[in-house]
């Protein structure tokens, strides 16, 4: 089996395009409805929920820093942003 860029066309000028993601997507919620393993359980979840909020914190703390370096070209951009 191929993995890679699929390109399907339609017409002459559009077609469409099977990516990767959309490949990992399929396998992931085919193991998500199949559930042949568990993987995770009730209490690893309750732990592993608590881990992804302290590191999104770090990550959303890491780009309000970068973004905030490059104020004063945000403010040059304007309205487009909001």
């Amino acid at each position: 089996m191929f993995i890679g860029v699929r390109q399907i066309k339609i017409t002459e000028t559009a077609s469409i395009l099977l990516l990767p993601l959309i490949y990992a997507l399929i396998m992931g919620l085919g193991l998500y409805l199949a559930k042949p393993i568990k993987f995770v359980g009730s209490k690893q979840s309750k732990v592993a929920e608590g881990a992804m909020v302290l590191f999104i914190g770090v990550i959303i703390a890491k780009m309000a820093v970068s973004s905030g370096q490059a104020i004063s070209s945000i403010f040059h951009v304007g309205p487009a942003l909001i």
